[in-house]
């Protein structure tokens, strides 16, 4: 018989932003998120700043703030390790179920144009592109605009 390993979603704190800082330096070649950064927005988005992971280990966070009526994935990230086993579909899923249970009607997110399995993963969860967004990242590369209606 296969044992499976008990997977967890639970709020961060800042006890664990070492873990997501090493994530998001595996996970970001250009624009990874600073300590400085990942606590403005723990003070601004506390609800849905998630964690995911293994046995214990912190495996992913996906990072999501509220602006009235839609919201807006702001970042997500799996350890390389973690990747492909579905622990980035876990993140987003939880965070859409939370986000119609608070009656949030839509959530937008940017990814690079030339980030293929991005713009893949999200379309499979059933987001759509509307937009660009020109000169986005700090290198100059062009962002798709996608959005996900939850409920009209």
């Amino acid at each position: 018989m296969e044992n499976k390993r008990k997977i967890f979603i639970r709020a961060f704190n800042l006890l664990d932003m070492e873990r997501i800082l090493e994530i998001e330096k595996l996970s970001f070649a250009f624009d990874a998120f600073s300590e400085k950064t990942f606590k403005s927005f723990y003070k601004k988005c506390p609800g849905l700043f998630i964690l995911a992971g293994i046995e214990g280990m912190i495996a992913g966070y996906m990072l999501t703030c509220i602006y009235k009526t839609k919201s807006n994935v702001i970042s997500i990230a799996v350890a390389p390790n973690y990747r492909s086993k579905g622990m980035g579909r876990i993140l987003v899923e939880y965070t859409l179920e939370k986000l119609k249970y608070i009656s949030i009607k839509s959530t937008e997110l940017e990814v690079r144009v030339t980030n293929f399995a991005g713009i893949k993963f999200w379309k499979s969860l059933g987001f759509t592109s509307f937009g660009y967004n020109h000169g986005y990242y700090s290198d100059g590369q062009d962002a798709i605009k996608m959005r996900k209606i939850l409920s009209e």
